[in-house]
């Protein structure tokens, strides 16, 4: 119910720089200077810099980092490893309550009982998520027990999605000695982590 506005404009020539003219009605986001004319009592923003906001932030952030990603090889079919036909040990990297842990250890139990499963509970979500997730694979890929890792999480918006949408967690995978199986999100949903892993699969389900 608040109508409060300040007025923006752009210079011809910052605009004419952007990516993307951003079309009507789209969300922003504007770096740059508060201007007050005090005969008027008028203030303005002059736009030095504008992105986008929201989605279209978050998605153009993913896009610049797969182009590293894919600069770098880290995507490229020719790096991604074979996982083990029969892993004795399995390392599951998810959150300690959720649907993806509870269908990813029934199944697996229910097929291959005598496999051992280690679990390190991790944020999947949120601001410390990343940093979480990191930690899981490294402790697990420095285990001589764990011949393959899983990444397991349910579906969401994209911005739950984001902790593997993030460069720490893409390179962790990358870098990861032991196999790593990429299990977020449905069927639709998918992350930059998808594309470094060894295999990416469609539900935690699906990974058992």
């Amino acid at each position: 119910s608040d109508h409060t506005q300040i007025d923006a404009w752009i210079y011809t020539a910052v605009l004419d720089k952007l990516d993307a003219v951003p079309a009507d009605g789209a969300l922003v986001q504007v770096h740059g200077r508060v201007e007050f004319w005090r005969r008027r009592s008028e203030v303005r923003v002059r736009a030095e810099r504008m992105e986008a906001a929201g989605e279209g932030l978050l998605l153009a952030r993913i896009a610049e980092l797969r182009r590293r990603l894919e600069a770098e090889g880290l995507t490229a079919s020719a790096r991604k490893r074979p996982l083990p036909y029969l892993p004795a040990g399995i390392g599951l990297v998810t959150a300690r309550e959720g649907a993806a842990r509870a269908d990813f250890l029934t199944n697996v139990r229910r097929r291959f009982p005598g496999v051992s499963i280690i679990v390190v509970n991790s944020l999947v979500q949120g601001e410390g998520a990343p940093t979480e997730i990191v930690a899981a694979i490294r402790h697990l890929d420095a285990r001589p027990d764990v011949d393959v890792i899983v990444l397991a999480r349910g579906g969401g918006a994209l911005e739950d999605l984001m902790a593997f949408n993030s460069e720490s967690v893409c390179r962790a995978v990358a870098t990861s000695a032991t196999p790593i199986v990429s299990a977020v999100g449905h069927e639709s949903d998918v992350t930059l982590c998808d594309l470094v892993c060894d295999l990416r699969v469609s539900t935690p389900t699906k990974a058992a």
